[in-house]
């Protein structure tokens, strides 16, 4: 017993660090938006570079069956791709340049997320409010870290994104020297006999199918792509989508233009307002991605309107400026926060599979209606966020233009 729980202790403080580890820069970044691309540019360019990558990736995951690669490879990949793709955002001087590096760590965090959320089915049920914690985590020490050594420690920008570039190294220590090995299923093709809308529509998942929509061009690949959806669609892909959609809008497009007069807060300049409201979103992240340990929540489909709501709410804010409190802004993003996380644990706790190799393949479905949410939500964000600025100098608020 003793052995088992030091197995399971093992386990958990692995994918703990996993979800801190492979998620931290991804926060880092976004949290940077404002000093990559500055005052002129919209934030939704950072979101945008970021974004499209790993939507690729991940609509990729399910038609190259990644969970069929060996965990350990990819691995390996996004710890590279990481910390290359930092270094060349800390020493690009121009904008574009720097996006190219945003976007090798894009790879590097959506072929890691795909992977790692795939191994936790490998283990024990328990292993993913450990993976949901560290996610979590990532968020809150993200984007606390970053507020705190650029605004009350005075570090410059580079300093701090220099400094965070050598964190991914670390997945590897927990890789080999911590986390347990598992005891895989052997990998073999999905039988063909296997048709129609079951829960996993394994027969055109498999290497026939991949086969027919080469064949049939455009249309035949489009037909494959929405009944690998199908089965997944209402309960699980369009929740994760608009919750993804809604706060990845407010936190790129409409939040640099939630601003006050400094004179009624503590901050010294309005570029610190961002961060602030960043961190107060990524605690909520935290709690929610924490509590599939403690509860499940079966209606989490209802909490991605809710959270479509709080786009509305904090658009007319952003617009007629109703309230004149940033302390009750900052609870509205920790409940953005907590909306948000609880949706993305509670939809890949619960994704349907009769065996650890479907799950990993549903997973491997449903993972691209995130990237999609904000995807589109980095295109909003490029219009909306100067449209939101312009409203705003035209009716006599100019601290969106300020530093």
């Amino acid at each position: 017993m003793e052995k088992l729980n030091g197995g399971r202790l093992r386990i958990g403080v692995s994918f703990l660090a996993f979800g801190l580890l492979n998620n931290l820069l991804y926060v880092v970044i976004l949290s940077a938006a404002l000093d990559l691309v500055g005052n002129n540019v919209s934030k939704g360019v950072v979101l945008f570079s970021n974004i499209l990558p790993s939507l690729l990736c991940k609509a990729s995951a399910p038609i190259v069956h990644l969970n069929e690669y060996s965990p350990t490879k990819r691995i390996h990949l996004c710890v590279l791709l990481s910390f290359v793709g930092m270094q060349w955002v800390v020493w690009s001087q121009k904008v574009w340049l720097k996006m190219v590096g945003v976007a090798i760590a894009a790879v590097s965090s959506s072929l890691g997320e795909v992977t790692f959320l795939q191994l936790c089915h490998r283990y024990p049920s328990t292993t993913m409010a450990f993976w949901g914690s560290g996610t979590g985590l990532a968020g809150l020490l993200g984007s606390s870290c970053y507020l705190a050594l650029t605004v009350y420690i005075g570090l410059s920008v580079h300093t701090t994104l220099l400094s965070s570039s050598v964190f991914p190294l670390l997945i590897l220590v927990f890789l080999y020297f911590v986390l347990p090995k598992p005891e895989y299923e052997p990998v073999s093709p999905p039988s063909p006999s296997v048709a129609g809308d079951t829960l996993l529509p394994i027969s055109i998942a498999g290497g026939s199918g991949n086969v027919a929509y080469k064949r049939g061009g455009l249309l035949r690949y489009i037909e494959f792509v929405l009944r690998l959806w199908k089965p997944y669609f209402a309960r699980y892909m369009f929740p994760l989508f608009l919750v993804y959609f809604s706060e990845y809008t407010v936190n790129i497009g409409i939040a640099p233009t939630l601003l006050f007069p400094l004179g009624n807060t503590s901050f010294k300049q309005y570029r610190d307002f961002y961060p602030a409201y960043q961190t107060a979103y990524q605690l909520g992240v935290f709690l929610s991605r924490s509590s599939i340990a403690l509860f499940e929540i079966p209606w989490f489909p209802l909490l991605s309107y809710i959270q479509f709501g709080l786009l509305v709410l904090m658009t007319c804010q952003s617009l007629f400026m109703l309230f004149t409190s940033v302390h009750f802004i900052l609870f509205l993003f920790l409940v953005e926060g907590l909306i948000g996380g609880c949706v993305y644990v509670n939809v890949y706790h619960s994704v349907p599979g009769s065996s650890r190799q479907e799950k990993e393949r549903a997973i491997g479905i449903v993972g691209v209606s995130d990237s999609t949410g904000i995807f589109l939500a980095s295109l909003c964000s490029l219009v909306l966020e100067h449209s939101l600025c312009s409203y705003q100098v035209s009716h006599g608020r100019e601290w969106c233009t300020l530093p």
